[in-house]
């Protein structure tokens, strides 16, 4: 046996509650990526992933330049009625703008009911809609000359002046109102005019025309048409009237604005300031202007820098699970954060939406949801980005493909788009454009690419003098594997997918279409790579073979029925084929690795005293994962990693890292442990990495939050790619599951869980060699 240096212990760091929480937040900050797109020349959209101390923070962002002189801004309404809510899609899509978030506050809330914005509503110049909506409530504006600004608006500008110079302020526009004061309304609110009525007893109705004219003097009358492309005065307050009733048919009025209103192109209300001149504001008095604001929830802002030339809008999204959404003094760190000098809120929880373009693509789709989940909801209005660039010729091609990785004779379709010099989208002739590729062997039949041998496979889009490439990884071996159950009503359609994987963990999606398969039961038939399910109830599986690989996938159509499995094909036991299960001779490090050994019967006392026997023969280390037998482990000659202690141990050219996720996760059991993760993978000097936890990261009995997995993983595969191998050694629900994702592999064991001497061979450990950076595993049985 080769003599170790004394195992080192790194000592987890420990932080105090006063170091570890910022006092601008009500988190740490445990991780970001961020991801970028252009949605046309001068603007961009980030996508913020922040994982925190509380949760996941996702953080949608769009960066408009308004230097560029082909991006505006305008309000976007439903163009049929002010009061009619609408999706902000739909609002988007209507008016062509290039992405959008949603706007001002609304009431009645109700979608299904008509509503109106709370605060002033200008596009294209003209004033659609406005009122004072109380203290604390800012308003958005943008001038022609493309100036923006956030302030609080002085509501006492807006005027009715009579023929004779006299003057009468108009209190609403296209609003709900109790006709107190003077309120103008058109055919963008309603096509008719309200009436005298019980409540307003002495109303007066001013019926003007599109020029200003003064059309018909109403006092007391019922309802009436309003004339297209003219409105409404109304008033059934005394002295209102007695304004009104002084104008005549044929007398032309003027409506008069601040000289600041009359220099906007757009203006949208909303709710509390959040940033003055660099300055974060307190929240405000008005608790109506930002609704709970020391709650965590779906946020929607807009902002701009100092020097007035980018336009920042945010949208939080709360729609995901283990999402956290921002407080106000959150939501007001964050837009200082991007850059924002001055900024205001808008209406958020399930309004908040941000629509984009993707790049290449003329449709938009909806990037933020708020928190509603998949659904969009109707709200009064939003702002629109618009792009006013001349339309080009193609200057830059779009390779995209669903999946960039593949099998041979497995085809994948190559979608080529197309932008113009100002990275709008251009519509192509597809007829005319012609591929190469280099690297393999492989065809192209139109944009439907197919491989026969494996290796990087590099195709090339030409239309014209302009060119792109995509590669796709044409896969060998088959690893593994795998599909979801189905679970389907009768009659019903499912498409089902396959995934299969090659031993360095590469994943490539196959269809019905790529395998051969075979129907088990009376439980449907298949059409393409779909499965219509029969009108009963009944099981069965979808035997797939693929390569010779079998896998037998379970269809439960209904309540399900018996179904008889003895003429199942057996399925590949991938574990027998897996390259790394073997023995390496003259071991650098050889460990014996098991599950829990928590002892709950004297079987399984029995099995741990064979155990230790075993692992004191010839391991240099053991490992033991999960609920453990302290007392009984000290009987091992060398004393073993357990995950009842966080840290990290050196072992010649191994580090092992434990991690404690005995609540379902990392940050559910100590975010802190996050921080020092980083910290360590950042810093470890040994070729090998084992990551040793109590639980599994996937799965059943797994981390609770799925988002959280993926985080770890693209972690662990950022450290493989820096030239270290990576293992994840958990204890599990299973006797035993291996697989390996991206190159990181895992292992997982159940040690003692389901001991019984009926299955006295069932109990396991496995033996992990390690060569320099050669890494290998064997299974063995505690009972030989």
């Amino acid at each position: 046996m080769k003599n170790f240096l004394k195992p080192f212990v790194i000592l987890f760091l420990l932080f105090t509650l006063t170091a570890f929480f910022s006092p601008a937040y009500g988190y740490t900050v445990l991780d970001t990526r961020i991801q970028s797109e252009t949605i046309t020349e001068g603007v961009v959209r980030q996508y913020i992933k922040k994982y925190t101390s509380t949760g996941w923070l996702y953080l949608n962002v769009l960066k408009v330049d308004l230097k560029n002189p082909y991006i505006t801004l305008n309000a976007i309404i439903n163009d049929k009625r002010l009061s009619n809510k609408e999706s902000v899609l739909r609002m988007a899509t209507d008016s062509g703008a290039i992405a959008a978030i949603n706007g001002d506050f609304f009431a009645p809330t109700i979608s299904s009911e008509p509503s109106q914005s709370i605060g002033v509503l200008i596009k294209d110049g003209q004033i659609l809609s406005y009122a004072n909506p109380g203290k604390d409530f800012a308003t958005f504006s943008f001038t022609y000359d493309k100036i923006p600004d956030i302030s609080l608006w002085d509501y006492t500008t807006l005027k009715v002046v009579a023929p004779d110079g006299s003057s009468a302020p108009i209190d609403r526009i296209n609003k709900f109102s109790d006709f107190n004061n003077i309120t103008l309304y058109d055919r963008m609110w309603r096509d008719t005019t309200y009436g005298v009525s019980k409540d307003c007893p002495g109303m007066v109705e001013v019926i003007i025309d599109k020029n200003n004219t003064v059309l018909e003097v109403r006092d007391k009358q019922p309802p009436t048409n309003i004339p297209v492309g003219g409105y409404v005065l109304a008033s059934s307050n005394l002295d209102k009237r007695n304004f009104l009733l002084k104008l005549k048919p044929g007398d032309v009025i003027k409506i008069q604005v601040s000289p600041f209103i009359e220099k906007l192109k757009t203006a949208v209300g909303g709710g509390a300031m959040l940033i003055k001149d660099g300055n974060i504001l307190p929240p405000p008095a008005n608790k109506n202007a930002f609704p709970q604001h020391d709650t965590p929830a779906a946020r929607t802002a807009i902002g701009y820098t100092q020097d007035m030339r980018y336009i920042i809008m945010l949208v939080v999204d709360k729609s995901a699970p283990n999402s956290i959404g921002l407080t106000y003094n959150e939501l007001a760190q964050e837009m200082k954060a991007l850059g924002a000098y001055n900024a205001m809120s808008f209406d958020g929880g399930g309004s908040s939406t941000m629509v984009a373009r993707p790049y290449g693509s003329n449709n938009l789709t909806a990037v933020a949801k708020g928190s509603q989940g998949e659904w969009l909801r109707p709200v009064s209005n939003g702002i629109g980005v618009f792009s006013t660039a001349p339309k080009g010729d193609a200057a830059k091609l779009i390779l995209k493909v669903d999946d960039t990785n593949t099998y041979t004779n497995v085809p994948r379709t190559i979608q080529v788009l197309a932008v113009d010099a100002h990275d709008n989208p251009v519509d192509i002739d597809q007829s005319k454009i012609s591929f190469d590729v280099k690297g393999i062997n492989g065809s192209m039949n139109g944009n439907l690419f197919t491989p026969y041998t494996p290796g990087n496979a590099v195709i090339t889009a030409i239309y014209g003098n302009i060119s792109n490439s995509i590669t796709i990884n044409v896969l060998n071996d088959v690893a593994e594997l795998k599909s979801s159950p189905v679970n389907i009503d009768p009659g019903q359609k499912k498409n089902i997918i396959i995934y299969a994987k090659d031993y360095s963990g590469k994943r490539a999606q196959l269809n019905l279409s790529d395998v051969n398969y075979k129907i088990y039961g009376n439980i449907g038939y298949i059409e393409g790579d779909t499965f219509i399910a029969n009108n009963k109830d009944s099981s069965g599986f979808i035997a797939v073979d693929f390569r010779g690989y079998k896998l037998n996938i379970p269809v439960k159509v209904g309540e399900g029925s018996q179904i008889d499995t003895s003429l199942l094909p057996a399925e590949t036991n991938f574990i027998d084929v897996d390259k790394d299960n073997r023995v390496i001779v003259n071991p650098d490090l050889k460990i014996a690795v098991i599950g829990q050994t928590k002892v709950k019967t004297l079987f399984d006392l029995y099995m741990m005293r064979k155990f230790i026997n075993e692992a004191n023969k010839n391991n240099m280390l053991v490992v033991a994962m999960g609920s453990n037998e302290s007392k009984l482990l000290k009987e091992l000659k060398k004393t073993p990693i357990t995950t009842d202690t966080r840290g990290a141990y050196i072992y010649g050219n191994s580090t092992f890292i434990v991690l404690d996720t005995s609540k379902g996760g990392i940050r559910e059991t100590d975010p802190e442990q996050w921080i020092w993760l980083k910290d360590q993978l950042k810093n470890i000097k040994t070729d090998n990495i084992f990551i040793v936890m109590p639980t599994n990261v996937w799965g059943t009995g797994g981390f609770k939050d799925p988002e959280e997995s993926r985080l770890l993983e693209d972690l662990l595969i950022e450290v493989k790619n820096n030239g270290k191998n990576v293992w994840v050694l958990q204890n599990g629900q299973n006797r035993l599951y291996t697989t390996v994702n991206d190159g990181i592999r895992y292992i997982s064991t159940n040690g003692l869980l389901n001991s019984s001497p009926k299955k006295m061979r069932d109990n396991i450990y496995l033996n992990i060699y390690v060569k320099g950076k050669d890494i290998s595993y064997q299974i063995n049985s505690i009972i030989k």
